[in-house]
């Protein structure tokens, strides 16, 4: 789910001896695959109103690590301070994505003129499939400058094959990142976990607490108690925990990551299909586009989808789960079917206009109609809330394999520095009252084998439905 992050990592650590001989402003490409694999252009000024365009196309059709076209600029105007580089990309057949991303540097030391990395961010991984299907998306990377910083790097980035266009890529100063005494983070952090943690209890706090301090007696910064929180979080062994930066924090507010797109369509001319796709982000404009859109186009197919509906989450990595849940309310109607316990065992159970907003759309009340629901090792987090929120609902089965096993609920709190602590705080829990917490195994287990030519889990799925009343008529 965060594979996207691994890609920029792991291009700060090796991209670094490159770039340091380039002469300054040059769009400056860079290929990490033998012969040349990418084709790269790089025109504009990033810091002009009009901003630059950059392109990145891979030559041959093998696979290939990854190919970028990057600039570098002095950062003494920018310490200090939070800066955003934006564009809209454009991508074909990129199936492994593409992203903006933007790396601090401190200043050279030896004689290969080599920096230390002190800081970098990623805008959300953006993908297509094959085919030459073509997606367009706005997107940006956030990154708080260090004041010891000595060089910004910043760019575009292909992985594997496709091709990626960044038009009106600018490179924007914000305001002045306010400075919090790292100590009252990690209080905070240290404070939260120990109240609404899941596992809290687990902990021999007497033990840990001062272990996780000790690692950041020495900080100076907010940033040099991160590794503190997430040894914290780590020891709560509940696999879903995780800090959250401020930059990405700031990303994750003005952006919207879908894991695939969705897609509404009648399968077989009688059977409704909607892939719900994993759906990460916190803007609510892009709720409201999301759930509409989801809404509206079951609507449009309702009246021929006699035989019922196949519900498709093998693709859903998670995020939040409201909007998937708002796009989805036709078929689960005002009772979500979901709820969450906590440590001390109370179990919340979100409603609509207390949890979901009620002034989204309600669509055709498809709430007594047969639904099959399709799982798979991908289906996480969120995805799994989703596959919940149909147990227990009359007419309804599950096919294919197990879930990924993060059936638990994240709550965010924000941090003094502009960081979320997504903290695990409780369980899933469906209709009827049975609490998850791992894997989901659906009601029929389906597989379809490599290259196998056919979907086994949708052939299965719609041959269940295919035996309802309703479609017998």
């Amino acid at each position: 789910m965060r594979r996207g992050f691994l890609i920029v990592g792991f291009f700060a650590c090796c991209a670094t001896a490159v770039f340091a001989q380039q002469p300054e402003s040059a769009w400056k490409p860079m290929d990490r695959s033998p012969m040349s694999a990418y084709q790269v252009t790089g025109m504009g000024d990033p810091l002009s109103a009009t901003g630059a365009t950059l392109q990145i196309t891979a030559a041959r059709v093998d696979d290939h690590p990854f190919g970028s076209v990057s600039q570098d600029v002095d950062a003494a105007a920018f310490r200090g301070h939070r800066i955003t580089l934006s564009a809209t990309l454009s991508v074909r057949d990129a199936v492994q994505g593409a992203q903006l991303w933007l790396r601090a540097d401190g200043p050279e030391h030896g004689s290969d003129h080599t920096r230390a990395s002190l800081a970098f961010g990623n805008s959300p991984l953006f993908t297509s499939t094959v085919n030459g299907q073509v997606g367009r998306s706005f997107r940006q990377a956030t990154l708080d400058v260090p004041k010891e910083a000595s060089r910004l790097f910043f760019g575009l980035i292909l992985k594997g094959k496709g091709d990626v266009t960044a038009s009106k890529l600018r490179l924007v100063t914000g305001e002045p990142v306010v400075e919090v005494p790292p100590q009252k983070v990690l209080d905070e952090a240290i404070a939260l976990v120990r109240a609404h943690a899941l596992h809290s209890a687990a902990l021999n706090w007497s033990v840990v607490e001062p272990q996780i301090r000790a690692m950041a007696a020495n900080a100076v910064v907010a940033r040099d108690v991160y590794p503190a929180i997430r040894e914290l979080l780590k020891r709560l062994n509940d696999h879903h925990s995780f800090l959250m930066e401020p930059a990405h924090a700031a990303n994750e507010a003005s952006s919207v990551t879908l894991s695939t797109e969705p897609v509404v369509a009648l399968h077989g001319g009688s059977v409704g299909y909607i892939d719900v796709p994993g759906y990460t982000g916190f803007d609510p404009h892009a709720h409201d586009v999301f759930v509409t859109r989801m809404v509206d186009a079951i609507a449009g197919i309702a009246p021929e989808a006699r035989c019922g509906w196949i519900v498709d989450l093998r693709q859903n990595t998670g995020g939040s789960m409201v909007p998937m849940l708002g796009g989805l309310r036709p078929l689960l109607g005002n009772t979500l079917g979901i709820g969450f316990r906590d440590a001390h065992g109370k179990v919340q159970r979100p409603l609509v206009g207390r949890g979901l907003d009620a002034s989204d759309p309600h669509g055709p009340d498809l709430s007594k109609k047969a639904v099959a629901v399709l799982t798979g090792p991908k289906t996480a987090s969120s995805g799994e809330v989703v596959a919940i929120a149909f147990r227990g609902r009359p007419n309804t089965r599950s096919f294919g394999s197990a879930t990924h096993g993060l059936s638990t609920g994240n709550v965010v709190y924000p941090l003094a520095d502009g960081s979320l602590l997504v903290l695990t705080t409780s369980v899933d829990v469906d209709r009827n009252g049975k609490a998850y917490g791992d894997k989901l195994e659906p009601d029929q287990v389906v597989t379809t084998p490599p290259y196998a030519g056919a979907d086994s889990v949708m052939n299965a799925a719609a041959a269940w439905l295919a035996g309802q009343p309703s479609c017998r008529h």
